[in-house]
């Protein structure tokens, strides 16, 4: 997971740094923001798979199931957060 992060912030951070320098700079803060928003998404999304893990290892079966959407919803946001941006820079014509 950390992986898919690292790869959303640095294009967010790319994104925004040229949009920075070109005739969109308002669109900089907006990249700058999906790239924190990014990291705190996976903040709170390991946290509470850690806690599911947790009761997984205390024997708790229901948190079985509970991890795997944990896991499932975490990579479906990290999937739109990415696609989000390419189609942000695509769209200003920036790539």
């Amino acid at each position: 997971m950390l992986a898919k992060i690292v790869a959303i912030s640095s294009t967010a951070c790319v994104g925004a740094l040229g949009y920075a320098l070109t005739d969109h700079p308002a669109i900089a803060p907006v990249m700058l923001g999906l790239a924190g928003l990014a990291w705190c998404c996976r903040r709170w999304i390991v946290g509470l798979m850690d806690r599911a893990r947790n009761a997984i290892l205390a024997g708790d079966a229901s948190a079985i199931l509970r991890f795997c959407r944990l896991h499932i919803g975490g990579m479906l946001l990290n999937v739109a957060q990415l696609a989000v941006i390419c189609v942000g820079m695509a769209k200003f014509e920036f790539i």
